[in-house]
């Protein structure tokens, strides 16, 4: 997909998951803190230019205008034909819509694994920080958006994310669409990998096996997600120091802080090392985590096979 349509519909699903964040009421929350203040004021202003034609409630706009984006989202959807949903490493599915209908399914079904995607990243921020509040105010705006499993004690945290991933990848079995499976692909393009994982393929599974097995790698993915950012906040930190924009040394610190976890801050003179160790760790801990989870389902296949 060209990168200003993929742009388009990130924009309209960021404007979703907004919407719908001040429909819950949340946007009470945000006025303490100056990264969320700001999409407070960008969703204010919206429904406050809206109500101007359409007198309704706050939330029942703010409900109305989350529709209205996914509608939006589903008709570029349907004139692009990009039905395609990731989930985790290892799966993706390509749906079979037909009519309106179908199209805004697909749509909601992406908005819904966009969801699990954040509340996926706040749960690993969590346990990258040993269970500790995170910190500074990125570590609250993530809070606030990850709400309501954000609230909850870490053990809680991780069976409740866990389950509501299990209980969509089920969901998506169900809509009529082509399985694509990455696992043997990924498999294959490394070296001494053991036959017994080799001949493992996620097409192998179903129903809950399925489910289970997406909803674990959907969150392994995660570290790999952030690995990702951390490139791009890297990049802009070296533009940072051309520029010396006051605004950007704040954020990208914090961001920094957030992702670094409990590792030492290690400097060499103005420079932080501490960004690529916190990538190489991500990447380590997506690698060894996807692989044990292969691993641990090539074993439980290979135990029901021989019975």
């Amino acid at each position: 997909m060209p990168f200003l349509s993929g742009l388009l519909l990130a924009l309209l699903q960021l404007a979703a998951f907004l919407f719908l964040w001040k429909a819950c009421g949340r946007d009470r929350y945000g006025y303490g803190n100056p990264w969320s203040y700001a999409f407070v004021r960008l969703t204010t202003a919206c429904v406050d230019t809206v109500r101007t034609a359409l007198p309704l409630p706050t939330r029942a706009l703010c409900g109305l205008l989350a529709v209205l984006a996914l509608v939006c989202r589903a008709t570029l959807l349907a004139s692009w034909g990009e039905s395609t949903l990731t989930l985790g490493a290892f799966q993706a599915i390509r749906f079979l819509p037909t009519g309106f209908l179908g199209w805004f399914s697909v749509a909601l079904l992406q908005f819904v694994a966009f969801l699990i995607t954040v509340w996926t990243g706040c749960l690993f921020l969590r346990i990258w920080h040993f269970g500790r509040p995170l910190p500074g105010a990125q570590g609250d705006l993530v809070n606030q958006m990850s709400w309501p499993f954000s609230g909850l004690r870490l053990p809680f945290h991780v069976l409740s994310v866990f389950l509501a991933a299990v209980v969509f990848v089920w969901v998506c079995q169900l809509f009529p669409g082509e399985y694509i499976d990455l696992v043997q692909q990924a498999m294959f393009a490394m070296n001494d990998v053991p036959e017994g994982l080799k001949g493992f393929g996620s097409g192998s599974l179903s129903g809950w096996g399925l489910s289970v097995f997406t909803a674990g790698s959907i969150f392994l993915s995660s570290s790999a997600l952030f690995a990702d950012y951390l490139i791009i906040l890297i990049l802009f930190s070296l533009l940072t120091l051309l520029f010396r924009n006051p605004a950007m040394v704040v954020f990208l610190g914090e961001a920094f802080t957030l992702l670094r976890g409990r590792l030492p801050d290690i400097r060499l003179g103005p420079f932080g090392l501490t960004p690529m160790l916190a990538y190489l760790a991500f990447q380590v801990i997506a690698a060894v985590g996807l692989g044990l989870w292969i691993g641990l389902f090539a074993a439980v296949g290979s135990v029901v096979q021989g019975l």
